[in-house]
């Protein structure tokens, strides 16, 4: 696993494409952490782009930046099946899975 493709949700370190995600819990509150590869090429700012269910109700928001170079933020989980997500930085790059974006579970209990 390179480091380079490290985020983490939920305080659950994942890594490399195409890698198999936890679920996350309906209607609760999941943080997102960030310190891939537009963080290692220094991004002053980086966002997360998500949405759920095949990208419905996408949204994007900054994430904050702390002093090891990880960005994060917490977002409220709304869909019914999952969360789509990927991250881009204010010059409009973007790390999506090489192409495939993220995809976690939604869990109803």
């Amino acid at each position: 696993m390179a480091k380079s493709d490290i985020f983490n949700i939920d305080d659950i370190v994942v890594g490399g494409y195409n890698t198999i995600l936890p679920e996350v819990k309906k209607g609760s509150k999941t943080s997102v952490s960030y310190g891939g590869i537009l963080a290692e090429h220094h991004a002053d700012k980086v966002y997360l782009h998500y949405g759920f269910d095949g990208w419905n109700n996408v949204n994007t928001i900054q994430m904050n930046k702390s002093p090891e170079r990880t960005f994060s933020t917490e977002i409220k989980v709304n869909g019914k099946n999952e969360l789509n997500f990927c991250f881009k930085d204010s010059a409009n790059n973007w790390d999506n899975n090489n192409g495939s974006d993220w995809t976690v579970g939604i869990s109803h209990y």
